[in-house]
Order: structure tokens, then C-alpha cells, then sequence
């Protein structure tokens, strides 16, 4: 995961050596032990707050100079081997393995999954969209809010889809590719 944040730093997310955040003229590490192995995504929200998503322990956020477990402390964790090789789907329901994050309009995050679709948290609340809100696929890879504040999300192998209200609609269907583009 790449990322420059408000001050012009740039955070290096690593498989196995946590974070890596460079100044400009300097290298900092915040090592595995702080952040967990495997950092698949790092973002900054409106606060200036950092946010940094893995594919073993779930999602932390910046708290002054500590990084917090959101997904322990809300329990939306696992005991099973998160692995991030693992093939079975057994740690549905949790929110270890997070791969994308934005933030939106109204400061509410978004968290895309391995195996459990999309989060939405407001601050206090959770709500999980998966098959029943109109995802083919709960591995979400990537997420967008463009400049109408529409969500939109991209998956492994479910295509891309646009939040409607309170489910989602596949645009990757209407608009296959042809062979000229």
C-alpha cells in the first residue's frame, strides 16, 4: 500500500515490516509488532487521522502517537487462521482482512473485506454489505466516492458496483468491454 498523506510524507505498507513512512529525508518504521503483518491499505481522513487496513488483524486508526485495533475492539474479529492464503471463507462475519478504505461527505468510513464485503461505520455504528444489499462477490479491493459523493467499489470477481441507497447495483454488467478498447 502507497500513500502521501496531508504533510507530504509518504506511508509504505509492507507484507512483513509494517509501515514505512518517509519525510523526505528520513525513514520511520512502525514495525509488525504495532500494526500486524501484510498492510493492504493506508488512508488519511478529513481529521488528519490515520487509517491502515490488513489482511491478518483488521483495520487500526491513529489515536495521538498509538495505533488502535478497530476491528478488536468492536469484536469483529476472528480466532480462525487469517492466513492470508487461506481458502476457505470460514472467518465470515469479521472484519480481519481489510483491503480498501475511504471516507465520505459526512466523515462515515468504508472498509472493503477479503471475505465479508463492504463496511460502512459512522462513528459508532457497523452496517455489513454482502449478497443480501446486491454483491456478487465480498472480496472488495478497492473503493471510490468521486466528486458527486457517489460510492463506488470494485471487486475480485464480481465486477464493479455503485451504491444505490441501501443496496448495490453491478455497472461492470452494463458496460462489458469490447474487443477495441
Amino acid at each position: 500500500a502507497l500513500f502521501e498523506d496531508g504533510d507530504g510524507r509518504i506511508w509504505l505498507g509492507t507484507y512483513n515490516q509494517g509501515v514505512f513512512i518517509f519525510d523526505g529525508e528520513e525513514i520511520k518504521n512502525i514495525p509488525p509488532s504495532i500494526l500486524g503483518e501484510d498492510i493492504r491499505a493506508i488512508y488519511q481522513d478529513k481529521d488528519g487521522r490515520m487509517w491502515i487496513g490488513n489482511n491478518r488483524d483488521g483495520v487500526y486508526y491513529q489515536e495521538g502517537d498509538d495505533f488502535i485495533n478497530l476491528s478488536t475492539e468492536l469484536g469483529l474479529t476472528s480466532t480462525i487462521d487469517p492466513s492470508p492464503f487461506m481458502a476457505s471463507q470460514g472467518d465470515r462475519g469479521t472484519m480481519n482482512r481489510v483491503w480498501s478504505i475511504a471516507q465520505d461527505a459526512h466523515g462515515d468510513m468504508w472498509f472493503g473485506t477479503v471475505f465479508n464485503g463492504l463496511y460502512h461505520y459512522d462513528g459508532s455504528d457497523f452496517i455489513n454489505y454482502t449478497e443480501e444489499n446486491g454483491l456478487m462477490d465480498r472480496f472488495v479491493e478497492s473503493i471510490m466516492i468521486d466528486s458527486n459523493e457517489q460510492l463506488w467499489i470494485g471487486t475480485a470477481g464480481g465486477g464493479v458496483y455503485r451504491l444505490n441507497g441501501d443496496s448495490f447495483e453491478r455497472i461492470s454488467e452494463e458496460y462489458e468491454a469490447d474487443d477495441d478498447c
